[in-house]
């Protein structure tokens, strides 16, 4: 599978030891485009952790309405392929 992939946003909490990363993914096999969702959460006090992906299609991402930076640099970086037409 030959993807292309941009980084929309990621956060850390390092007290914590949680990160989510989103990037924007195409997939040229498939042509497809969406938003890759990675998660890595750990809870120091309980020792409980969760960690996975989702791919979301990106109107299901903006449709969610959300505000998050992941929601504004999908908005900006779309917009931006549209910026003198």
């Amino acid at each position: 599978m030959a993807q292309k992939t941009r980084e929309l946003h990621r956060s850390a909490d390092a007290m914590a030891m949680n990160e989510d990363s989103w990037h924007l993914v195409f997939d040229d096999e498939d042509n497809r485009l969406f938003v890759l969702h990675t998660w890595d959460y750990h809870d120091p006090k309980s020792q409980n952790s969760d960690n996975g992906t989702e791919e979301i299609a990106v109107d299901e991402l903006l449709n969610e309405g959300g505000e998050g930076n992941q929601h504004r640099e999908l908005k900006r970086l779309l917009s931006s392929m549209f910026e003198g037409t």
